[in-house]
């Protein structure tokens, strides 16, 4: 699911990172793989392996905080709520009209409330960390323009 995610991502914003560092986490074991293929041909010092690098996981604790809060916002809701819905024997998940009525139901609503959050957090202010070297400021003003905050260019194909 994840490296569907990257992929898509990469198609749609028709860029390749120069580096994906992720965890030993199962969601990322097809990362490893993939980004060093998609850099194989680049002739910079992060082409190929050097493209794909694990760091440990107590390194994600922002993006883990973030999650949690997530959740606690209003996912954590919906999950209850299906699950409830299952234990009243008024939604049965292996049931294919089932799943498409929920998505029916519930597809716009929890996308609306997963682009608020979207615009919360890419609006926020990241603050700058002691103990990192990672980048600070607005998420999307790190990612629309990079340089404003001294961090390094999107890489294009």
């Amino acid at each position: 699911m994840i490296a569907t995610y990257f992929l898509d991502s990469i198609v749609d914003k028709n860029i390749i990172p120069k580096v994906v560092r992720a965890d030993r986490g199962t969601e990322n074991s097809l990362l490893s793989g993939i980004q060093p293929s998609l850099r194989q041909r680049h002739t910079d010092g992060l082409s190929g392996e050097k493209s794909f690098m694990y760091g440990r996981s107590t390194s994600n604790q922002r993006i883990e905080a973030y999650w949690a809060q997530l959740r606690r916002s209003f996912s954590h809701f919906y999950m209850n709520l299906f699950k409830d819905m299952i234990n009243e024997g008024l939604f049965d998940n292996s049931n294919d009209m089932h799943i498409e009525l929920i998505r029916y139901c519930f597809m716009n609503l929890i996308q609306k409330k997963l682009d608020e959050n979207t615009r919360l957090w890419n609006s926020h202010n990241i603050r700058e960390s002691k103990n990192s070297d990672g980048p600070f400021g607005k998420p999307e003003i790190l990612y629309q323009v990079p340089e404003l905050c001294n961090s390094k260019e999107k890489v294009s194909k």
